[in-house]
């Protein structure tokens, strides 16, 4: 099948931004996100290919959390607490959530 779950590969041309963001940290990042080969697993589309490639049952979970992993070795250098810091406030976000849908929100709030 060769992708096609998240992307039209013909539209927008993903290629034409490449290179253009006038910052050398963005352009990588937007390179390794969606043109280059590094982190996708046909060499080709960055990660973001990787992603469709798994989506479209093109190749296997593993090849994409493969990606995914030397691309935050790269990227994203977290200590353990930040790590624990991020997930705690999307945590709450989602509780938060729940809790309007609920109708307890407000309640919580009056109290």
């Amino acid at each position: 099948m060769s992708g096609g779950v998240l992307f039209d590969y013909t539209w927008p041309n993903l290629q034409e931004a490449d290179g253009k963001w006038h910052d050398h940290e963005l352009d990588e990042l937007y390179h390794d996100l969606f043109c280059g080969g590094e982190f996708s697993v046909r060499g080709y589309g960055g990660l973001a290919q990787s992603l469709d490639f798994w989506l479209s049952d093109d190749t296997g979970e593993e090849h994409y959390r493969d990606a995914v992993a030397r691309f935050k070795a790269k990227w994203m250098h977290r200590t353990p607490r930040n790590r624990v810091q991020f997930y705690e406030k999307k945590i709450q976000a989602y509780a938060d959530k729940c809790k309007v849908e609920l109708g307890l929100k407000e309640f919580e709030e009056g109290e």
